[in-house]
């Protein structure tokens, strides 16, 4: 099976695996139409069409993959990560994707949530991938030595005084309401639990 592939420089190659070996031949095209009929004259009767197929195509496919596999939770976070990758990065084939569309996504993604919410949606969408590279959709992972963004570390915070007495105030149980002074002092590994008003 042969695949095309957008290298950085803009070219698309043909890669097929030949007697156990990745080849690579350039294409010298810069769209994947183009593209398509190089390789097909590269690597006769060994282009398939399941390895061209769009974003679009692939996301059902996985989704019945996940619906069996996954909890309903993680289902929904795929879902919604290949959501936003598609409306940032275009519907493009499956092939198509590189490394730099993937840094562009983080970009444009983080002008809208969180660094931790975007770091999310990659470690999901990095799966998603994978299962494309194992299902021969793709040769290579997109996503394959992306690094994820530096999330700055947050300070601890603490209970006032006033905090922790509506806590014990809403505890129904006395035996919970006694244990509870105890499990939060442990919890904080002796780190004070009041802070100064």
């Amino acid at each position: 099976m042969a695949s095309i592939i957008l290298r950085p420089n803009g070219i698309y190659y043909a890669v097929a695996t030949i007697k156990g070996k990745r080849v690579w031949r350039s294409t010298g095209a810069k769209t994947p139409e183009e593209a398509e009929v190089v390789a097909h004259q590269l690597f006769p009767e060994s282009l398939t069409p399941r390895s061209l197929g769009k974003l679009s195509d692939f996301i059902p496919q996985y989704m019945e993959y996940a619906q069996a596999n996954l909890a309903p939770s993680t289902v929904r976070v795929y879902k919604d990560a290949t959501r936003y990758f598609m409306r940032l990065m275009g519907d493009k084939k499956l092939t198509s994707y590189t490394p730099v569309d993937i840094e562009r996504f983080k970009i444009l993604r983080l002008k809208e949530v969180s660094p931790v919410r975007v770091n999310m949606e990659c470690r999901h969408l990095k799966a998603f991938f994978q299962v494309a590279l194992r299902w021969e959709k793709i040769e290579e992972n997109p996503f394959t030595g992306i690094k994820f963004l530096k999330i700055p570390p947050r300070r601890p915070t603490f209970f006032t005084g006033e905090e922790f007495q509506k806590l014990l105030g809403a505890i129904p149980h006395q035996w919970f309401r006694t244990a509870c002074p105890f499990t939060l002092s442990r919890g904080c590994s002796g780190i004070q639990i009041f802070r100064s008003r």
